[in-house]
């Protein structure tokens, strides 16, 4: 109808094909007919039956997360579905609830209370003119998470390099470490420490 419109105060033919994205021909035709053309509706042969359907949500009920080719195969096989695995798949969102994720909860600390600590045995590296196997003591703050990696030759070093205050900027009070090493034990005197066994 809105062609006709548009015809009768003067548009061209090629102006209202350009106009709507279709060719010349069709603009003549809807033209030419006494009222909107309808079109009949198109078969649909990868669409779902009830029976499909019902399936499928049953099979979400107790699976939420099973993977849609285990499901167009099971279609395919015990209720004639001829669709492809990607015509599947549109229908399959449709049906699939939505995944609903548990918020991320942040570990929170006082800014200077806490420091999570692990240490990594590196391998053999090039140190000067020898080969020396190096171990490193990789620090995180609680509250800033900011981190801070210390190498050694000699794992009881980790500890010393810890005490240099110069190096945080602010105090540490307790240290959490994961599997503490008995080599550790040392120059405990001067701060708490809590154990967290894996």
């Amino acid at each position: 109808m809105e062609l006709n419109v548009l015809h009768r105060h003067g548009w061209t033919v090629s102006q209202l094909a350009r106009e709507f994205g279709i060719s010349r021909t069709t603009v003549y035709k809807e033209l030419a007919s006494e009222a909107p053309r309808r079109y009949a509706e198109r078969a649909k042969p990868t669409a779902l039956n009830e029976a499909q359907v019902k399936h499928v949500e049953r099979r979400l009920e107790v699976c939420p997360k099973i993977r849609g080719t285990i499901l167009h195969e099971e279609l395919r096989r015990d209720y004639g579905y001829q669709g492809s695995y990607p015509a599947f798949e549109r229908h399959l969102r449709l049906l699939r609830p939505a995944q609903v994720r548990d918020p991320e909860v942040r570990f929170e600390t006082d800014p200077g209370w806490q420091t999570q600590a692990d240490w990594a045995l590196c391998g053999i590296w090039p140190l000067g003119h020898e080969r020396a196997e190096l171990s490193a003591l990789v620090t995180i703050l609680g509250y800033s998470r900011t981190p801070a990696v210390s190498v050694s030759q000699d794992v009881a070093r980790y500890w010393s390099s810890r005490k240099d205050a110069s190096r945080w900027p602010v105090v540490i009070r307790p240290w959490a470490m994961d599997n503490p090493d008995s080599s550790f034990a040392v120059s405990l005197t001067d701060s708490s420490s809590r154990w967290a066994n894996a």
